[in-house]
């Protein structure tokens, strides 16, 4: 869901890689959750490669509106109160 969310913001780029850096943080936190990349501060000779870094840096920036927002606040914490329960002695954590 959170592809589609981020992918919703730049639907209309025609930039294929633009769109590519938009989703590619969390693809790579998916695969691996101990990479730790920041391309936001690179500075590329290839316009293609910036053009991922930038679609990078919008996520960045999606991501910070977002999570300081008060709706997620409030809807992120009660979600994980109606999870915990269920939760309990299992490796998935309630937090998102």
């Amino acid at each position: 869901m959170n592809f589609l969310s981020h992918f919703y913001f730049d639907r209309d780029t025609t930039n294929c890689y633009h769109v590519l850096g938009t989703v590619l943080p969390d693809l790579l936190k998916n695969a691996d959750k101990n990479i730790i990349l920041h391309p936001e501060k690179l500075h590329h000779t290839d316009n293609e490669v910036n053009s991922i870094i930038s679609g990078w840096n919008k996520h960045l920036d999606v991501d910070r509106y977002f999570h300081l927002s008060a709706f997620f606040t409030t809807r992120s914490h009660e979600l994980k109160k109606l999870l915990a329960p269920a939760l309990i002695n299992s490796p998935v954590k309630p937090f998102f």
